[in-house]
């Protein structure tokens, strides 16, 4: 997985990471890049230079980690909309030139008082989502490093038989073009935007408890009925069919918290788009998330890509993440119980990916005590479109707030 982000085909550099919002003063930025220097120190995965041209393995860091490319700072924003701008430009702002581990933290502040925002950037192929919220809390919060207060460690188990089924079945399944979702997933620009939209987690936890789903499945059904309001407002109300979705699901394991490279299982589901409502779409989502569970698909592909020869793991990934036979990701992560940064509250999280060429949106939901926060990074060209997604959604979980 890792030597397919290294080597993707197309021109964008896979960044991926977290813009974290804080409730409280900007701590000042020389003693932000001193807490963050020191404790990089002390993390693998940020002290790594990428593999020599056809190379084996990760090279160590030669040179002392240099504040001015690593900490980064922008105090003078004006507003919310010179934060929205400055957000983007770091989608796809180039990280750490040759010579450098590529990643860089930035702190954006001025925008309102009394709050500030971080941005931990890292190439995808040193850290997945859940590596990246370890290391972003590892560098900023108030607690120790190597405290455990990231997303929790998944409890692998030895996969069967039926794990082995379904991850065949999903890779079959990538080899198809998807014909109904792929003119919305046009070629993408060369700019992405961000946005997001935030709902109370006790929201989530009420809907959830009346169906018997998980918050992540209310969350992935709240997605499948935006995407159905926001293609019937492009398509004058046509019908609107089922749409495959990738659902990276972290395998990362209590010893490998800060392990570099990805610990990801990359299961596909179907959003119910044409489910009659919203308790009809967490029906759906849920039988197809407890498949996945009960299967094992995660422990089969785990140990299926630990397995293979390199070569055909690339093959596999690349195949599995192809946005010819899929438009969407959505990846979910939870962080349940960060702590303070320089004495000022996590109040939400985007985790983000700028998502490759010909993928309609990447989407998130990232969970923090009293907050889901769902994220679209999209086309930038079509913006005005794809933002809608965020709204929807959350219009879907709170019909009064529907836009």
């Amino acid at each position: 997985m890792d030597r397919s982000l290294l080597y993707r085909s197309d021109r964008r550099q896979p960044i991926t990471g977290f813009f974290l919002d804080f409730a409280g003063h900007p701590p000042h930025t020389h003693e932000l890049a001193t807490r963050i220097l020191r404790r990089a120190a002390h993390l693998p995965a940020l002290n790594l230079l990428p593999p020599a041209p056809y190379g084996q393995r990760w090279r160590p860091r030669v040179r002392c980690l240099d504040p001015s490319v690593h900490v980064r700072h922008r105090t003078d924003l004006a507003g919310y909309a010179d934060l929205a701008q400055v957000t983007d430009d770091l989608l796809q702002h180039p990280l750490a030139a040759a010579g450098h581990p590529r990643w860089d933290v930035w702190l954006l502040s001025g925008f309102a008082p009394g709050r500030f925002r971080i941005g931990y950037r890292i190439h995808h192929a040193q850290q997945d989502g859940a590596g990246a919220a370890h290391g972003a809390l590892a560098l900023l919060t108030d607690t120790p490093a190597d405290s455990p207060c990231g997303p929790r460690p998944y409890p692998a188990l030895r996969p069967g038989v039926a794990g082995l089924v379904h991850l065949g079945r999903d890779l079959i399944r990538s080899l198809r073009a998807d014909r109904q979702w792929g003119r919305a997933a046009r070629a993408a620009g060369q700019r992405s935007a961000l946005t997001y939209e935030d709902v109370p987690e006790q929201r989530l936890r009420d809907l959830a408890s009346r169906w018997g789903a998980s918050l992540n499945d209310v969350s992935l059904a709240g997605l499948a009925m935006a995407l159905r309001s926001w293609r019937e407002r492009r398509t004058g109300g046509a019908a609107c069919p089922d749409v495959p979705v990738l659902v990276p699901m972290s395998t990362r394991q209590a010893h490998e918290t800060h392990t570099p490279g990805n610990r990801l299982a990359l299961p596909r589901l179907s959003l119910p788009c044409s489910a009659a409502d919203l308790a009809a779409a967490v029906r759906d989502v849920r039988r197809q998330t407890e498949a996945v569970r009960r299967s094992g698909r995660r422990d089969a592909e785990r140990v299926a890509l630990a397995s293979v020869p390199a070569r055909v793991g690339v093959w596999a990934t690349r195949a599995m993440t192809d946005p010819r036979t899929l438009p969407l990701v959505a990846s979910s992560l939870s962080m349940p119980c960060p702590s303070p940064c320089f004495g000022a509250r996590l109040v939400a999280a985007s985790m983000f990916c700028d998502r490759p060429e010909g993928l309609l949106a990447y989407v998130s939901f990232t969970r923090l005590p009293g907050t889901v926060r769902c994220t679209v990074v999209c086309d930038a060209a079509d913006s005005a479109q794809a933002r809608g997604i965020a709204r929807l959604w959350r219009g879907a979980l709170h019909p009064q707030d529907a836009p």
